[in-house]
């Protein structure tokens, strides 16, 4: 596939610790938190629901992208990047690949000689009292060839791109055994209305049940080695770029 997909939780327990760790799912395995959120929101009580919403899924695709123009950064111009996307714009991606509809055209986006640029639009949207990123506006260009379909040129720009698979390497993701101990750290017992966190666990004598985790915060997370990654953080963002294929 031209992109990686990484599934992750990350969420803030009651006791002030965090959970943040690589999911299972990712690699086809089940994770404990999916697990404990099916038994949440299954549970028919609607403060169960809350708790399973606060502690849902984060997906996080990565895929090599380069640079046609970018107006705020325009040293970045002509450079390859691994660029990381949500939910948003991989719907973007996907509706292109797979129109719902006979009459639109398919478009492969990763394909360097029937390919379109893709235009990154960034805007601000309320969420709450949060003011924060929104890619709806985005959009791919008109299909035509990278480099006018120039192959020494697109072999030098497919020579920079990053492998991907690294990303979801299964060194990377701990056991089920050492995931569940992490949540049964973070979480205590039990959750909500008293749902067992981890399945066959009898809590130790006099240990308090974690009560529904409230007001969620963004863990901090230690990342690797740094990379060229495209990262847009501005509002009203204004750049196209290429994908490639890995």
């Amino acid at each position: 596939m031209p992109w990686s997909k990484l599934i992750r939780h990350n969420f803030k327990g009651p006791n002030g610790k965090y959970y943040n760790e690589n999911s299972l799912r990712t690699l086809g395995q089940e994770d404990p938190v999916g697990a404990l959120n099916g038994k949440l929101w299954n549970s028919g009580i609607e403060s169960d629901k809350d708790v399973a919403k606060a502690q849902k899924q984060k997906i996080e695709y990565t895929t090599n992208v380069y640079i046609v123009k970018d107006p705020a950064n325009p040293e970045n111009d002509g450079k390859v990047f691994k660029y990381k996307f949500g939910p948003m714009i991989f719907e973007k991606i996907n509706s292109a690949m797979f129109p719902k509809f006979e009459t639109d055209e398919a478009l492969d986006p990763f394909n360097p000689w029937h390919g379109a640029d893709f235009n990154i639009r960034i805007i601000g949207k309320k969420v709450g009292k949060d003011l924060v990123p929104n890619y709806e506006t985005s959009s791919f260009s008109v299909p035509k060839p990278m480099f006018k379909g120039d192959d020494d040129q697109i072999e030098a720009v497919y020579a920079k791109a990053y492998p991907l698979k690294p990303i979801t390497d299964p060194s990377l993701f701990k056991t089920r055994a050492e995931l569940e101990k992490r949540l049964l750290e973070v979480l205590g017992a039990s959750v909500g209305s008293g749902v067992p966190v981890v399945e066959g666990y009898s809590a130790p004598q006099g240990q308090a049940s974690a009560q529904a985790p409230r007001a969620q915060e963004a863990a901090p997370r230690q990342e690797a080695a740094p990379v060229q990654t495209a990262s847009v953080v501005e509002d009203d963002d204004d750049s196209d770029a290429a994908f490639l294929r890995n």
